[in-house]
């Protein structure tokens, strides 16, 4: 399955259907179903997240989802991007998302490939 590394809390936020556009600086032609795999880094806005008693995997794929968009990023989508506009990025759709029993694995810059059978989870 085509793989993406998002930084924690962003991770998350999408594994909870909280945060359906993923904000990048390039754009890609592949469309469909795509692994959310929760990045060792951590930002360094997860303090807001951490004093709500979220705790963050990191270091494997939480969730799935189904990529059905990619185009600009306009300031209409601050809200759902969980980031404010900026020029020249590209707003990556989310759908459909579940969550994943957590399987740890590596994560690699830009769309890779793993090869496990993931388990929507039971909670969400």
């Amino acid at each position: 399955m085509k793989t993406l590394t998002i930084r924690q809390p962003w991770a998350e936020l999408i594994a909870r259907g909280k945060k359906d556009i993923e904000v990048r600086t390039w754009k890609t032609n592949y469309r469909g179903k795509i692994a959310i795999h929760a990045g060792k880094v951590i930002d360094s806005n997860i303090s807001i997240y951490e004093n709500n008693g979220w705790k963050f995997l990191t270091g494997g794929i939480i969730a799935i989802a189904d990529l059905v968009i990619v185009d600009k990023f306009y300031p209409r989508d601050n809200f759902r991007a969980f980031m404010q506009y900026e020029p020249n990025l590209f707003a990556w759709h989310l759908y459909n998302v579940q969550r994943v029993d957590f399987v740890p694995c590596n994560g690699m810059p830009g769309i890779f490939e793993t090869h496990f059978n993931l388990k929507v989870a039971a909670i969400r």
